[in-house]
Parts: structure tokens; sequence; C-alpha cells
């Protein structure tokens, strides 16, 4: 994992893409706007992660198209076994009918490139919970 937060931070963001340098770009950013951030690498490593962290986790972020697991069917995973924990997905890369199958699932949906000032708004800061 990459930029593994500190012990006794509280709540995480998983964030969850294949493209190293977009996972870190992001990584940064939302660590910067003051958010504990964890990371993988595709669907499979994202649930391993759920399974170890829990409740922790109060947000998932995923790209759609990954390999290994993409991110349609670690939505619908997540779904089942995480009914309440909120998602955003951020793609640039996607068959409109594959995110269709999974809107209802979806919180927010970002189109890449994502804009920082979008994210930041819908993020918040640390405080704003």
């Amino acid at each position: 994992m990459q930029g593994e937060p500190q012990p006794g931070t509280g709540e995480f963001i998983l964030l969850v893409d294949d493209d190293d340098a977009v996972r870190t770009a992001l990584h940064g950013f939302i660590s910067g706007i003051g958010h504990a951030v964890v990371t993988a690498g595709d669907g499979a490593e994202a649930l391993d992660i759920l399974a170890r962290m829990g409740s922790s986790v109060r947000l998932l972020i995923t790209d759609i198209c990954m390999p290994v697991m993409d991110g349609i069917d670690l939505i619908r995973l997540v779904r089942t076994r995480y009914p309440e924990l909120p998602i955003a997905v951020i793609t640039g890369f996607a068959d409109d009918g594959q995110l269709q199958s999974v809107q209802s699932e979806i919180t927010v949906l970002f189109r890449k490139p994502v804009r920082f000032a979008e994210l930041a708004a819908f993020l918040g800061g640390p405080g704003d919970d």
C-alpha cells in the first residue's frame, strides 16, 4: 500500500486506481486537504483492505476500468458487504451501460481528468463531517 495512514488518525478514504500516476496524484491531493488516505491498485486489493479496516473506512473512491477486479464488480461486492459505505467513482473510460448498471449504488461520479476543486468540494475538510 502506498501512503499508509498513521494509526490513531480515525477514519480513512480508500482510493482505488490501477494507474500509479493517477493514484499518487489523487493521494497527494486528498491527503493535502487533510484526509487520511489508504490506496489500492485494484478491486481485489481494496476488498482485502476493507476486510482489515472495516468501519474505519468512511469513503471508497474507485476507478472503473482496472485489471484483476474492476470497479463495477468492486462496487457490487462492497454494496453487499458494506451497504452504508459511500462510493465515489472517478473514471475516464467506462461504458455508459456499465455505469448505468451500478448508478444507484454510486454516491457521486467524477470524470477524468477530475477537477480538484470539485473533488475538494465533495470531500470537504476534516472538520466538515
